[in-house]
């Protein structure tokens, strides 16, 4: 290998280790955005305190209690949504804060009364554009 070469390719050598091992070193990552499908916090011993994730109803957190104690979930269930405290069984808690889910979608319109007339098309509820006073004296003589 030539001395050309090597001040080519050790330095790149150098930059790709460094990159590689840098959060290794740091053990720090900053990054405006993170996805996935759920975020795990654990502890010491490797167990599971703080979990953010979703579900088909939308997300949910959930942080679980190292001496067996009350567990707190915050999100949205399958029927609720709200703060919900479970004991070591998995048994709800009094002081629990749950609302039901809302069951009709906002974009549906609601079905019409029977004794008023069903809703016109969104087309029809906008008036008519105004004409322009050009419009009203070009068409007296």
């Amino acid at each position: 290998m030539s001395t050309r070469e090597r001040w080519v390719v050790y330095p790149l050598l150098f930059l790709t280790l460094g990159i590689a091992l840098k959060d290794k070193i740091v053990r720090q990552i900053s990054t405006g955005q993170v996805v996935c499908r759920a975020l795990v916090v654990t502890d010491g011993g490797g167990n599971a305190r703080v979990v953010l994730g979703s579900n088909l109803d939308g997300g949910v957190v959930r942080t679980t209690s190292a001496r067996g104690g009350v567990d707190v979930s915050v999100g949205h269930f399958s029927q609720a949504a709200g703060l919900l405290m479970t004991g070591p069984k998995g048994n709800p808690l009094l002081g629990s804060i749950l609302i039901p889910s809302v069951l009709q979608q906002p974009d549906e319109e609601p079905a019409p009364q029977p004794d008023q007339p069903a809703a016109t098309p969104r087309e029809a509820q906008i008036d008519p554009p105004l004409e322009s006073k050009d419009d009203e004296q070009s068409s007296e003589p």
